[in-house]
C-alpha cells in the first residue's frame, strides 16, 4: 500500500491530510521541501491513524470484554436466585464464550494493525531523521 492510499484510509472526511500530503508533493517538485513541515504532516498522520483506526478498534474490544463480564453478572445473580440450572444460563454462557472469543480477536486485530502502523510511522520518521524525506 502506498502513501496516498494509507493516507486516505485514516483521512477524516474534510481531507486535510490530502491536502497537505500534495502540497509537500508541490514543494518537493518545485526543491523547496521543509523538514519541519514534514515532521508536522508525521505527527498529523500518527494522530489520524490513532483517532480513525486503532481506537475504534480498541474500544470495540474492551466493550467486548465488558458484554463478557455483565453476562457473568447476570449469571451469578441468576444462579443465586435459583439453585437448579435455569434455561437462561445455557444462553448466557454461549453468549459469554462468544463475547471472549470476540474481543480476543479483535484484540489481536488491534495489536496487529498497530504494530505494522507504528512500524510504518518509524520508517518515515527513520528516512526523515536520516536526512530523506518522507517519499523516499
Amino acid at each position: 500500500m502506498n502513501l496516498h492510499a494509507r493516507i486516505a484510509r485514516v483521512d477524516d472526511y474534510s481531507g486535510e491530510l490530502i491536502q497537505e500530503l500534495r502540497k509537500l508533493e508541490l514543494e518537493r517538485e518545485r526543491g523547496v521541501l521543509d523538514r519541519s513541515q514534514q515532521e508536522d504532516f508525521l505527527g498529523n498522520l500518527r494522530k489520524a491513524v490513532e483517532r480513525h483506526d486503532l481506537r475504534p478498534m480498541r474500544n470495540r474490544a474492551l466493550l467486548d470484554f465488558l458484554v463478557a463480564l455483565v453476562t457473568v453478572a447476570v449469571a451469578v445473580l441468576l444462579s443465586g436466585v435459583s439453585r437448579q440450572l435455569h434455561p437462561l444460563m445455557v444462553g448466557l454462557v454461549a453468549l459469554c464464550a462468544f463475547s471472549l472469543g470476540l474481543a480476543a480477536w479483535r484484540l489481536r486485530l488491534y495489536q496487529r494493525r498497530s504494530r505494522h502502523d507504528r512500524r510504518w510511522l518509524g520508517h518515515l520518521e527513520q528516512a526523515l531523521g536520516s536526512g530523506g524525506t518522507i517519499f523516499d
